[in-house]
C-alpha cells in the first residue's frame, strides 16, 4: 500500500509553533548572531556531545519551524546553512539585555 504521507521539501517549514528555548537553543541562536550562519553541523560540533548529533539537528528543525532560524541553500548536496530569522534576531537582542 502507498504511504498518503508526503515528505515537506526542504527549506520549507511545517508550521510556526513556538516551543520553549532551551539554554541550549539560546548558544546556538547566539553563534548564528556571531557568525551570521552557520552549518547544520557546527552546533553538533560545538554545544552537544557527539552522540547527540541527531538532537542538534531536531533543536535546528524546532527553531526554523517556529521562525527563529531561516533556512539557506545554496545546492541540495551541501549541508544548510542556518541564519537568524527576525524572532530569532529579538531573542539575541533580548538575551543581550
Amino acid at each position: 500500500m502507498a504511504s498518503t504521507h508526503t515528505r515537506t521539501p526542504r527549506g520549507v517549514g511545517q508550521g510556526r509553533t513556538r516551543p520553549a528555548l532551551t539554554r541550549r537553543d539560546e548558544a546556538i541562536l547566539s553563534a548564528v548572531a556571531s557568525f551570521r550562519m552557520i552549518r547544520s553541523r557546527d552546533p553538533a560540533r560545538l554545544l552537544f556531545s557527539s552522540a547527540s548529533r541527531t538532537r542538534a539537528a531536531r533543536r535546528l528543525r524546532g527553531m526554523f519551524r517556529a521562525g527563529h532560524l531561516d533556512i539557506r541553500l545554496a545546492n541540495l548536496a551541501e549541508k544548510n546553512l542556518h541564519a537568524l530569522d527576525l524572532p530569532g534576531v529579538d531573542r539575541v537582542v533580548l538575551s543581550a539585555r
